[in-house]
């Protein structure tokens, strides 16, 4: 996009993420960018496709059961182990959680997208991975590269909105890679 409303703000808004000035404010300027406007429909339409292939599941009942009694305390916990808990967890967060920073002339660098939240592209499958080598991953990163090769009038796309339409083929092998990485974290051990 060429102005100053970052699909980051976009994608936020659809999340239900920003400040609701904040959200207004986009709102706003929604009623007069036809380019946002457009890229926010394209955004609305794969969210809606890739839904629609996604089937809505249930934890099987033996798993709630299971997390529920490993929940339950067995004998009181001393402190310097909670706090123990407390910073492995919050390092955890800080190694895997996604940090995006966006820079600023004037402003310097702002926290944006995906604070604290995994980032599923540092999961392969282990059969494709080989050090030195980028393997398929379990996230968006497949239609990623499907927009990297499209042509689009017989020319790379520009990256601007709208985003060509995702072919069933894409958005299909996109729902089997989550299914897959979904059969896997639930398989039995």
């Amino acid at each position: 996009m060429t102005h100053p409303i970052h699909e980051a703000q976009l994608d936020a808004y659809l999340d239900g993420e920003l400040e609701p000035a904040d959200a207004h404010a986009l709102e706003s300027h929604l009623g007069h960018c036809p380019e946002c406007t457009r890229f926010l429909d394209a955004r609305l339409a794969l969210r809606s496709a890739i839904k629609a292939r996604v089937p809505r599941l249930q934890a099987p009942p033996p798993l709630v059961e299971h997390v529920r009694n490993q929940m339950r305390p067995r004998r009181p916990v001393p402190r310097v182990v909670w706090r123990s808990l407390a910073l492995a967890a919050s390092l955890a967060v800080v190694a895997f959680g996604g940090w995006r920073f966006g820079f600023q002339r004037g402003v310097g660098a702002t926290l944006a997208d995906e604070v604290l939240t995994p980032d599923s592209s540092r999961f392969w499958p282990v059969e494709g991975y080989a050090e030195g080598i980028n393997p398929p991953s379990y996230d968006k990163q497949f239609v990623r590269d499907w927009l990297e090769q499209v042509l689009v009038d017989g020319k790379p796309w520009d990256k601007r909105a709208p985003a060509p339409p995702l072919p069933a083929a894409v958005v299909d092998a996109t729902v089997a890679r989550y299914r897959e990485a979904l059969d896997r974290l639930m398989a039995p051990d």
